[in-house]
């Protein structure tokens, strides 16, 4: 697994792309052709209209819930960072959403590894009002955050 610590050097977006696949690909075949990937990935990302940042070495991505549902957001991120690293990078992120009036935070992912994370990056963040559940389901673990977030939406 290559994993590069931001504090020592920063991966610009299509680094962190190219290790983040090279990652993934050990454990699912399917992945193999970086091209083939990408051009799913970018189709995918049209199609629902993500938003993104850079936090780290971790591609932060989300989709905010549709007008009327703008406190839900969905998350995924693509990580290429040590995993402490990726604890404080997620934890920026929970915290740049909720800063836009996010409430409402669900991932899907299949490493267990990422559980350890989100507990370790709520933990950072979390107020006594707020709730983390997981629940596995046949599509990896599911992950729900409730953060109280800010009043600007």
């Amino acid at each position: 697994m290559k994993l590069v610590d931001s504090s020592k050097k920063q991966l610009d977006y299509a680094q962190i792309l190219h290790a983040y696949h090279s990652n993934e690909k050990q454990t699912d075949k399917r992945l193999e052709d970086f091209n083939v990937w990408m051009i799913t990935m970018a189709a995918v990302f049209a199609k629902i209209k993500i938003e993104g940042e850079i936090i780290g070495n971790t591609f932060f991505m989300y989709r905010r819930g549709p007008q009327g549902k703008e406190h839900q957001a969905m998350v995924w991120a693509m990580n290429a960072d040590t995993l402490q690293n990726m604890v404080d990078n997620v934890a920026e992120g929970l915290t740049r959403l909720a800063s836009m009036g996010v409430t409402d935070v669900i991932a899907i992912y299949r490493s267990p590894a990422i559980t350890r994370v989100m507990r370790q990056s709520f933990g950072k963040i979390k107020s006594p009002e707020d709730s983390l559940e997981f629940k596995k389901t046949s599509k990896g673990t599911v992950m729900h955050m409730d953060l109280s977030g800010g009043g600007n939406v």
